[in-house]
């Protein structure tokens, strides 16, 4: 059995990183492709993963994105044909949905945000599967959930048991444990939920948090929103850019306050214990109102809010998620299901 798997970003990369030799211990043999976008290359070669790079960053506007689907969705086709593959699986690449979809491979995909297009999602996936509380909000409003499959959880609890806490995190980022930690990942630049009024909140945020007696980490999602920061934060010894895919679920142990544009670092923060500020300006997904309303995840909209939020050292002893091998179970039993 050939299960062919694509990424598009480091979340999709951690997301796949238990299921893929779950897959394998199946008798699966499996495919990677990623595109070469932010940190998602790094985390897979980390993890010792072959895997096949199609495709890079896309451009800004609505145009050049579009182009970029259907550019790589091509190159993604051409890579696949004559491979006798049997089953394709992403979370939401909608390049590799068309391009299975041109090739007649069933493929089983999903999403945890409801509020981005899903037309491509809905309509070439042959099983679409999500958080249950996204598809019980669907189910409200009276959406089609007839492709959808509920899990219980977050896509987040798939990995989190597997990291291991390391303190050689203060010294590779040159960071003093002594001094508070405040971990910020910036909105994405080019994403589908990219807007001027979240970009405009990072950097007023950024601003803000510089007059604090506090070390940043600004986990930068590409080379050209690096550039952007250190040039903002120029002469500022207190301000960490990492050049390199930083283990963010470690970073997040060690850090005071975690302040996230986009929305999967707040969700593993909040679901480590860890303080999770949320930045992000699209609208509110099913999962994030459902952290926010158990008192795991706060949402700000503006820098001024930050008055509230302490920074003194006083990391807790953090307690990470059990291994949720039934929901690796489910995953994998449905992926293969179409096979």
């Amino acid at each position: 059995m050939r299960v062919w798997v694509d990424i598009e970003n480091a979340p999709q990369a951690w997301f796949f990183r238990p299921l893929l030799p779950a897959l394998r211990a199946r008798g699966a043999e499996v495919l990677v492709t990623a595109r070469d976008y932010g940190e998602a290359v790094g985390l897979l070669a980390a993890a010792g993963e072959a895997f096949d790079v199609v495709g890079a960053t896309a451009g800004a506007s609505r145009l050049a994105r579009g182009a970029s689907v259907i550019g790589r969705a091509l190159v993604l086709a051409r890579f696949a044909r004559g491979r006798h593959i049997d089953v394709a699986a992403s979370h939401g690449v909608r390049p590799h949905l068309a391009a299975a979809a041109l090739l007649r491979i069933p493929c089983v995909t999903g999403y945890d945000y409801e509020h981005a297009s899903k037309l491509l999602v809905h309509r070439l996936a042959c099983e679409v599967l999500v958080p249950r509380v996204v598809r019980d909000h669907l189910c409200a409003i009276g959406a089609d959930v007839r492709k959808l499959s509920g899990y219980d959880g977050l896509k987040e609890e798939l990995y989190l048991h597997q990291f291991e806490p390391d303190d050689s995190i203060y010294a590779s980022l040159d960071l003093d444990p002594r001094v508070p930690i405040i971990t910020v990942r910036p909105p994405s630049f080019h994403a589908h939920y990219a807007n001027d009024e979240g970009n405009r909140l990072f950097f007023d945020v950024l601003q803000a948090l510089r007059a604090r007696h506090a070390q940043l980490v600004v986990t930068a999602r590409d080379a050209a929103q690096r550039r952007v920061v250190r040039e903002i934060c120029r002469g500022d010894e207190r301000v960490r850019v990492p050049d390199q895919p930083v283990d963010g679920l470690n970073l997040i142990w060690h850090s005071d306050v975690v302040i996230s544009g986009g929305g999967t670092m707040a969700r593993e923060a909040a679901l480590l214990g860890a303080p999770a500020i949320s930045i992000f300006r699209g609208a509110l997904g099913a999962v994030d109102a459902h952290l926010a309303d158990t008192g795991r995840l706060r949402r700000i909209a503006s820098a001024a809010e930050l008055n509230g939020v302490g920074t003194t050292v006083s990391r807790m002893e953090r307690l990470r998620p059990a291994p949720r091998t039934d929901l690796i179970d489910f995953v994998v039993d449905r992926i293969l299901s179409h096979a």
